[in-house]
């Protein structure tokens, strides 16, 4: 599930293994709260889609600021 996201939501090969340690990492630190009020699966997609799109965006306004100093 967390290569289907990085493949989704990663341009390069780079990006794709950058992506998939960051989610890694936040799952990792949002295993503690994990309350099992919904499926495992459910919740490390979730985990994962948001740092995702968390990644998109900064990458995105850090790519829009560069090519607007130019």
């Amino acid at each position: 599930m967390i290569y289907k996201i990085c493949r989704l939501y990663g341009n390069t090969e780079e990006d794709r293994q950058d992506l998939f340690q960051e989610i890694i990492i936040q799952l990792w630190k949002a295993y503690p709260k994990f309350r099992g009020e919904s499926k495992f699966g459910t919740w490390l997609y979730r985990i994962g889609l948001n740092v995702a799109i968390t990644q998109y965006r900064k990458h995105k306004i850090n790519f829009m600021h560069r090519t607007s100093i130019r």
